[in-house]
């Protein structure tokens, strides 16, 4: 699962024109946005996200604060605008 956040991590940045550097510290917040992605204000409980485990369109998620949520991967072909 430590693996699966690192990649996430490494993708969000990359998604933001970043790049990620050896020995880095990763802020909690810098985490918390590529875990959960950019929340949609008037959709609290669907996370848009640069990168789902296997390219899905979309999984399940578990928010502590918003309970039973989902994520969206906004680079797979059905979720293109």
């Amino acid at each position: 699962m430590e693996k699966n956040a690192e990649q996430m991590i490494q993708l969000y940045i990359e998604d933001e024109g970043g790049e990620i550097m050896p020995n880095q510290q990763i802020s909690e917040e810098l985490k918390a946005n590529a875990i959960k992605g950019k929340g949609n204000i008037n959709l609290q409980k669907v996370f848009r996200v640069s990168s789902v485990i296997d390219n899905l369109l979309w999984e399940p998620y578990y928010d502590a604060e918003h309970r039973s949520c989902v994520r969206i991967n906004k680079f797979h072909r059905f979720a293109k605008n």
